[in-house]
C-alpha cells in the first residue's frame, strides 16, 4: 500500500473522546462555579498573597476565592505545550493538542 494525500492512516493520528464538547463545556462552566462560590484554602501565606494580589478575594487569612476572569486570564497566558525530559535530559514527550500519552509516572516523595 502506497502513502497517498487521501490514506487517513497516513496523514492522521488516530484519537477518541471520553467526553463531548458539551460535556466538557459543563464541567468547565462547573469549576468555575467551585472556585467563585467555594474556592480553596490555602495554606502559604505568599500563595495567598499572590492570588490576593491577582484579584481573588480571601477571607480568614485561608480561604481564597478566585473569579472566572482571574482564571481565564491564567488560561491565556499557560503554555501552549509542556515537554517533559528522561533522566539524561533529553526531551521526550511533547505535551499538546492533540497529543495523547498513556504512561506511569513513578514519583518519589520524601518528607522534609
Amino acid at each position: 500500500m502506497t502513502a497517498s494525500e487521501n490514506d487517513f492512516h497516513f496523514w492522521q493520528r488516530p484519537s477518541f473522546s471520553l467526553l463531548s464538547r458539551d460535556q466538557l463545556d459543563h464541567i468547565y462552566v462547573a469549576a468555575l462555579e467551585v472556585l467563585a462560590r467555594v474556592g480553596g484554602e490555602f495554606h502559604d501565606p505568599a500563595v495567598v498573597a499572590l492570588l490576593s494580589d491577582a484579584g481573588a478575594r480571601v477571607e480568614n487569612d485561608r480561604r481564597v476565592r478566585i473569579p472566572d476572569t482571574l482564571v481565564a486570564d491564567a488560561l491565556q497566558h499557560a503554555p501552549r505545550r509542556i515537554v517533559i525530559c528522561d533522566r539524561d535530559g533529553r526531551r521526550r514527550l511533547f505535551l499538546e493538542d492533540p497529543t495523547t500519552y498513556l504512561f506511569t509516572i513513578w514519583v518519589i516523595w520524601t518528607a522534609v
